[in-house]
C-alpha cells in the first residue's frame, strides 16, 4: 500500500505532466520587441492564454496503418514483371513500323507501310517505358521504406504505359494515309 498523500505514479520526467504555468516559467520570458504593439506579454499572461485554450478533442491520430508483410514481395514481383516487359519489348520499339505492319497482316490487311513516323513513335514509347519503370522503382522504393503501401505504384506505371501504347497506335495510324482508307473500309 501506498502512503495517504503520496501519489503512486512514477516522478514525471521531462514536462510530462507539466501545468501550462510550470512550462511558461521554465521556458522564461519571451521575447517582446515592441511590447505597446503586441500588448504585454510575460509568462504569466502566456499561462493565462494557455489554461484557458480547449482541451484538444478526440483520440489522437494514430500513424499509418503499416503496409503489411505482402506488399514489398507484390511491388518486386510487379517491378521485375514491368522490367522484363520493357526490356523484352526494346526490339519491337526499334522496329516499330514493321511490328504493326505485321500485327495489321495477321488481321488481313497487307499492303500498309508505316513511315518514318512509326519508328519516331517506337523510340518515344522505348523513353517513356524506361522512365515509368525507372520512376516506378524509384518510388517504390521510397514507399517501401517508409512501410507505406506501394503495390499500386507498378499498377499506375503499366496502366500509363498501356495508355501510351493506344495513344501512339492511334496517333501513328491516323498518320499513315493508307492504313486509315483501309481500315475504315472494313
Amino acid at each position: 500500500m501506498t502512503e495517504p498523500g503520496r501519489d503512486p505514479r512514477p516522478a514525471p520526467q521531462y514536462g510530462e505532466y507539466a501545468t501550462p504555468e510550470e512550462v511558461a516559467a521554465a521556458r522564461g520570458p519571451l521575447p517582446v520587441e515592441h511590447p505597446e504593439e503586441h500588448g504585454t506579454v510575460g509568462p504569466s499572461t502566456l499561462a493565462q492564454r494557455l489554461s484557458t485554450a480547449p482541451p484538444p478533442r478526440g483520440d489522437r491520430v494514430a500513424s499509418r496503418r503499416p503496409a503489411g508483410r505482402w506488399n514489398a514481395p507484390i511491388t518486386a514481383f510487379l517491378l521485375t514483371l514491368g522490367a522484363w516487359f520493357t526490356i523484352s519489348s526494346i526490339p519491337g520499339f526499334l522496329r516499330f513500323g514493321s511490328v504493326l505492319s505485321q500485327a495489321l497482316a495477321m488481321y488481313g490487311i497487307t499492303g500498309v507501310s508505316f513511315g518514318p513516323v512509326a519508328q519516331t513513335a517506337g523510340v518515344v514509347l522505348l523513353v517513356v517505358s524506361l522512365l515509368l519503370l525507372i520512376g516506378a522503382i524509384g518510388l517504390s522504393v521510397l514507399m517501401i521504406r517508409r512501410g507505406r503501401r506501394s503495390v499500386w505504384i507498378p499498377l499506375l506505371a503499366g496502366i500509363l504505359m498501356f495508355l501510351a501504347y493506344l495513344v501512339t497506335i492511334y496517333l501513328v495510324v491516323a498518320n499513315t494515309p493508307g492504313a486509315t482508307d483501309l481500315l475504315q473500309n472494313r
